[in-house]
């Protein structure tokens, strides 16, 4: 069984992500996953841009010990010290989990972005998402899918107030790819589970309309 992420960015844009088998397979939902769930592969993660983030070589956020010290200890989880935090500790969160045995309804981990006035966009290229017995690697994701043509995959970065939506379903079309407001007529072609969202722009009968 392969695993699709979708990453929903304000204003409709969604990432399809086929990522590593067994990941829903061994996670125990009743456990849960804890805030420190998610991990940063510094070395893995290549330096590329996408069109709603700045330059990644001076813009996107890295690992550093600043912010610290800003955190309360009260908000440090249970066993940790604050050496011990991710530089990114509350910045990128596990917002949810359901697990489902049906295909027609698939499992769901959400991540949710939340950064600060003033943060750099966050690259989660190569991030772990651990389970208790597994993981799985965030990989990269072509930003315009385009049906007959090269799909260049490029790395995955994160605004504020960003949803990452890990489904337990295939890709139908097997890329990893951003959604814009007219891939759903992909819909036409493929069954996608979860469906794309259908609130296309119709399209120009004439050169008159585009006017």
């Amino acid at each position: 069984m392969k695993i699709i992420l979708f990453i929903v960015i304000v204003g409709g844009i969604i990432f399809f992500v086929i990522a590593a088998p067994k990941f829903f397979e061994d996670y125990d939902l009743k456990k849960g996953l804890n805030a420190t769930s998610t991990e940063k592969i510094v070395s893995s993660a290549q330096k590329a841009t996408i069109k709603t983030a700045p330059s990644a070589q001076s813009s996107i956020a890295t690992p550093s010990s600043s912010g610290k010290k800003e955190i309360s200890d009260s908000r440090i989880p249970s066993g940790f010290s604050r050496e011990q935090l991710s530089p990114f500790f509350e910045k990128i969160r596990i917002a949810s989990a359901s697990f489902s045995t049906g295909y027609n309804k698939p499992s769901i981990i959400r991540l949710y972005s939340r950064l600060e006035s003033g943060d750099s966009p966050i690259d989660i290229t190569g991030w772990r998402l651990k389970s208790n017995r597994s993981e799985f690697i965030i990989p990269k994701a072509v930003e315009i899918y385009k049906p007959s043509g090269a799909n260049e995959e490029k790395n995955i970065i994160l605004l504020s107030n960003n949803y990452v939506n890990i489904y337990s379903t295939t890709s139908v079309i097997n890329k990893n790819f951003r959604l814009n407001k007219c891939a759903g007529y992909l819909e036409n072609s493929f069954d996608f589970n979860p469906s794309l969202p259908q609130s296309c722009p119709m399209v120009y009968r004439s050169r008159y309309e585009i006017a």
